[in-house]
């Protein structure tokens, strides 16, 4: 369910709609274009990454 914004609510508290609308737009826009670029995310490609993490080590909680 779509949630209505209230212009009169937002400008009192201070918050930029024209900013989310512009942002959330964008966002949307980047997440498609890297959905129709991204390589197939296979199941061996799936297995072999946690794999490689912990035969390789993961490193220490710190990075020292």
């Amino acid at each position: 369910m779509r949630r209505k914004i209230h212009p009169i609510a937002t400008k009192a508290m201070g918050i930029d709609i024209a900013l989310y609308k512009s942002s959330t737009f964008l966002g949307a826009l980047h997440g498609g274009a890297l959905t129709s670029i991204a390589v197939q995310f296979t199941t061996f490609l799936s297995l072999s990454l946690p794999i490689g993490i912990v035969v390789g080590g993961a490193g220490s909680a710190t990075f020292s």
